[in-house]
Parts: structure tokens; sequence; C-alpha cells
């Protein structure tokens, strides 16, 4: 049953999370600002974490399950920029400013992309073209699993070296071969 609200519009869990995800995914391919992008992002991997640590699921984030595996400092610092970007004055009264690693939001992207292809067996064209561009710029963390046929086939296009493209580059170049 769907909870009452305005009329017009009714979003599920994976279209909210989805939604999220690629609006995330779109920001950062166009090089947008850093604390939207994780604030996006973060949202949807916390859906999708959410929705798959129901018994029924069993497919939970593991960066998410381990991070509430820590003690409570170490949650509050890991997550005081997504709280910061969130609440802003009600929770925030004496922090001016945080500091962050706008990377950080590139590895929950992957997380939350990964738990997306595990709870609804499919990902969107941006999302597998930011799948490919991860995988291409962070192999050592595919070095047991192996790089997967997409990635391989970029890597063997003659006269191209999309390990090289900006991220706008990228996505322009490889959403065509994927579309």
């Amino acid at each position: 049953m769907s909870a009452p609200g305005p009329k017009g519009h009714e979003d599920t869990i994976e279209s909210a999370a989805r939604t999220q995800l690629e609006a995330a995914i779109a920001l950062w391919f166009a090089e947008g600002e850093p604390m939207p992008i994780q604030t996006l992002t973060f949202a949807a991997l916390r859906k999708l974490h959410d929705l798959g640590a129901r018994r029924d699921v069993a497919k939970p984030s593991p960066i998410i399950s381990g991070i509430l595996k820590w003690e409570k400092k170490d949650r509050d610092r890991m997550m005081l920029p997504i709280d910061f970007a969130k609440h802003g004055d009600r929770q925030m009264r004496d922090i001016e400013s945080v500091t962050y690693a706008p990377e950080v939001a590139e590895h929950l992207m992957y997380e939350a992309m990964f738990c997306y292809a595990n709870l609804f067996n499919n990902l969107t064209p941006l999302m597998r073209i930011f799948s490919a561009w991860f995988t291409l710029h962070n192999p050592e963390l595919f070095a047991e699993i192996g790089i997967p046929s997409l990635e391989k086939f970029l890597l063997s296009v003659k006269g191209q070296d999309f390990t090289r493209m900006t991220r706008s580059e990228f996505r322009d170049n490889v959403l065509p071969l994927i579309a």
C-alpha cells in the first residue's frame, strides 16, 4: 500500500533509488558540484541497502553494513559531510563547514550501482558507462575477478584511450556504443 501524498507522481523504492543514482551519475559525468553528488549517491545507496537488508531479500550493501558496525563516533565522522548537506542548521548548529573527499562518492556510486544490479538484475545505460569508467580507473579493485567484457572491448579499441578521457568525453564516446 502506498502512502497518501500529493496527486500526480508516484515512485517506488526502485524508481526513487534509480532516479537518485542516475542524477548523481549525470552530475558526476558533467563534473558537477561534489556535495550534491555525494548526497544523492548516499540517499540512493541507503535506500538500496535498506531494501536489500530485508530478510526476504538478503542483499544489503557491504559498505553500509560495515559502517553500521563501527563505533558511533566513527560513524558520525563518516556521515558528517552527508548529514551537513542534508540537515544544515537543524543538527549542525556549531559546524560552519566540512571537509570531505569527493572521490568517496565514486566508490559509493559504484556500490549503489552494484546493489541496484543485485536487487533488480538490471543496469541503466548511464549506470553501465559509470561502471565501465570506474572499472577502467580502478583496475586494482578488479584484479581477482577480472575486467568485464565491455571494459575489455574499450581497452581493445585501436586509436582510443578511454582511460585518458575526461568524464564527459568518456560518457559521450561510450554511451553510443551501448545504447
